[in-house]
């Protein structure tokens, strides 16, 4: 299958299509075209008028594929002018009905819809290990968000909870949201 993948250049974005495409390539064979997602007037007007130089030069998808709010126009664009079945990483900052398929985190708590597949978290490209570590623990810290205030004090205290009440040994890894201070702390 051909798969256009379209990308934001955001780390966490591009990881999750490409999560996607990889896992989808193991189990079909995949010519896969990464398309640098631009949102822009002048690009937008290139695929409007079907002269789209990038487009015109790649076999016709069968899959377009994005995360990230910059990669929803230009994938239905791509999508009108040269067909293919849109998925979208995400919810969409556009309506749902308009893509084929959305793969959203079911902590999102989207809505039931015959467009949305529910995931255990973000699709990405870590695979689990065949072998089971016993007595080992990850800690994963993210950062602040618009969904609640960022306290390093009481993060410390949970982390530390958590340390204390189990022999684990523990691996504390944090994101690029991850504010420095946090990250010191954490660090010695």
């Amino acid at each position: 299958i051909v798969i256009w993948r379209f990308t934001d250049g955001r780390p966490g974005h591009d990881t999750q299509s490409l999560g996607l495409v990889t896992a989808l390539s193991k189990f079909t064979s995949c010519e896969i075209y990464d398309i640098k997602a631009d949102a822009s007037l002048p690009t937008l007007a290139g695929f409007l008028k079907n002269k789209s130089t990038e487009g015109q030069q790649l076999p016709k998808p069968n899959l377009l594929v994005g995360a990230g709010r910059r990669t929803h126009l230009p994938l239905l664009m791509a999508k009108k002018f040269y067909g293919g079945i849109t998925v979208i990483l995400m919810r969409p900052s556009l309506p749902m009905k308009w893509f084929d398929l959305c793969l959203i985190p079911e902590h999102d708590h989207t809505s039931s819809r015959t467009n949305v597949l529910n995931t255990k978290g973000a699709v990405n490209t870590i695979y689990p290990y065949a072998t089971k570590f016993e007595h080992r623990g990850l800690i994963l810290i993210g950062g602040p968000s618009k969904y609640f205030s960022w306290d390093d004090k009481a993060l410390s205290i949970m982390i530390n909870t958590i340390i204390s009440r189990y022999t684990h040994t523990w691996d504390l890894v944090g994101s690029p949201r991850t504010p420095d201070e946090t990250q010191q702390l954490f660090t010695r």
